[in-house]
């Protein structure tokens, strides 16, 4: 799998994917007790990359900006409707890895969350890059192929056909099919969308025709005409 490239960043749109940050208060320090712990509702993604290249698993990586305090936060992952995989979610820091670190995972009860304790030497933004596998998320093939007037060659359009019923919008995302150049559209919720993915001009072929009753059959029975088909072979 090529590593992800540089990217441009993307408007911070809350998704309905929720990430929320439960910040612990610093040993010594006690707060009302109606105040409880408090909760800060994130940014949204700032990078989304999806991984098309397996044929039965679709890979997505986001990346996120994480308000850390000093010493250990509870990160909260939730998901509603997006079919998740939740034992493939993994949590990154891409700011300072061996400063900050991943202490423990768990997950509430009945619900689509998991909680990470984080631990972060100094308060400060971080950025984190959060991978997991997602269902309903697929890709299928599609051409196009053109013949020339002298049928010597044709031009091939190859398309791959994205159909996202995940109910997850992505924004503006970056896909690698595991073939050609990466790709980058906006992926909206339950929708399918064709994208260009090759394109071949002069493409040699050869004409040929084919006579099979076994397989083709008659055109007109009657006449015992056959039916011939014509094929381009590449």
């Amino acid at each position: 799998m090529p590593p992800m490239p540089p990217m441009p960043r993307t408007a911070r749109v809350i998704p309905p994917l929720a990430l929320a940050l439960a910040l612990l208060a610093p040993a010594g320090f006690s707060p009302p007790a109606a105040a409880g712990v408090k909760l800060i509702t994130l940014p949204g993604r700032e990078r989304v990359e999806i991984q098309l290249d397996h044929p039965g698993v679709t890979l997505v990586e986001e990346e996120r900006i994480v308000p850390l305090a000093a010493g250990v936060n509870d990160v909260v992952f939730a998901w509603a409707n997006a079919n998740i995989d939740k034992d493939s979610i993994q949590l990154r820091c891409l700011t300072d890895p061996t400063q900050i670190r991943v202490l423990s995972v768990s997950y509430p009860p009945g619900e689509n969350a998991l909680t990470w304790q984080v631990s972060s030497p100094a308060a400060g933004s971080a950025r984190v890059r959060i991978s997991y596998i997602i269902g309903q998320l697929s890709k299928t093939f599609a051409y196009r192929a053109v013949a020339a007037n002298d049928e010597r060659t044709l031009t091939l359009w190859q398309y791959i056909e994205l159909h996202n019923q995940a109910s997850e919008s992505f924004g503006v995302t970056g896909m690698w099919p595991g073939f050609g150049e990466r790709l980058e559209r906006p992926i909206g919720g339950n929708e399918t969308k064709r994208l260009l993915a090759s394109k071949f001009d002069e493409v040699p072929v050869v004409k040929r025709y084919t006579a099979d009753l076994s397989s083709h059959g008659y055109l007109d029975a009657a006449k015992r005409q056959l039916r011939i088909p014509m094929h381009y072979i590449l």
